[in-house]
């Protein structure tokens, strides 16, 4: 694995020299290349898969569309992705799948984001929270998780979200926010948009059972849907 991290730096160097005018999707197509050229070397179990020529062809065009259709068209996600394929020491080639969350899961770590799961874990921690302290000063990670947090929470919130839901949400809050940073987005500071009540305000009946309704969904405990109860 070590040898392909090496090939596809070298190979990024030189064509960012050469082709600096190139798109993102054709500079990962032109260094995709000199990747699969040592796939059978590197992934002795690959030859099964690249006998040919045509079935080299076959595989890089198969790749590099997978690449496309899931926005892997930064070098800096191959990097990421290899970076995370290393740590598996294994000298199997992964499936295009399984490369593919490997590079989303390695650029996201490496712009300091992070995974769907523990976003998730952060929104649950912060809203056991909620009423104790503001968002502006609750310890968040970085900015950027303060706005995706408060951002999933007003999603989830406004549209009820169901915990599997709210999941796929994250993931493609994480994808948009790693992709913005990666254009040079400067993430802002926190800035207060989700306030709580008031210490000393008594809410209403009402605004109690709706409070507690709304706990109860998100940590599902004891909830029942009063659509489907009734």
């Amino acid at each position: 694995m070590k040898n392909i991290a090496e090939l596809i730096n070298t190979g990024m160097i030189k064509h960012q020299r050469v082709h600096q005018k190139t798109s993102g999707a054709d500079e990962v197509a032109n260094v995709f290349n000199l990747f699969c050229e040592q796939l059978i070397i590197v992934f002795p179990a690959s030859s099964a898969v690249l006998k040919d020529e045509n079935s080299r062809k076959t595989f890089k065009q198969q790749w590099l569309q997978a690449f496309k259709e899931n926005g892997i068209t930064k070098l800096e996600y191959l990097r990421a992705g290899l970076k995370v394929a290393r740590a598996q020491n294994t000298d199997f080639l992964p499936s295009t799948g399984k490369f593919i969350a490997w590079c989303k899961q390695g650029i996201a770590e490496q712009v300091g984001l992070p995974a769907p799961e523990e976003l998730i874990r952060i929104l649950m921690d912060f809203s056991a929270q909620r009423g104790i302290i503001e968002a502006e000063d609750y310890p968040f990670p970085n900015n950027a998780c303060y706005w995706l947090v408060t951002d999933l929470m007003y999603e989830s919130r406004e549209r009820n979200l169901s915990k599997k839901d709210l999941l796929e949400q994250a993931r493609i809050a994480l994808l948009d926010m790693t992709k913005k940073i990666l254009d040079g987005y400067e993430v802002p500071k926190p800035v207060k948009r989700i306030s709580s009540a008031p210490v000393g305000v008594t809410l209403t009946h009402e605004q109690s059972l709706s409070k507690l309704r709304a706990i109860k969904r998100k940590f599902k405990i004891g909830y029942v849907d009063e659509k489907t109860a009734s």
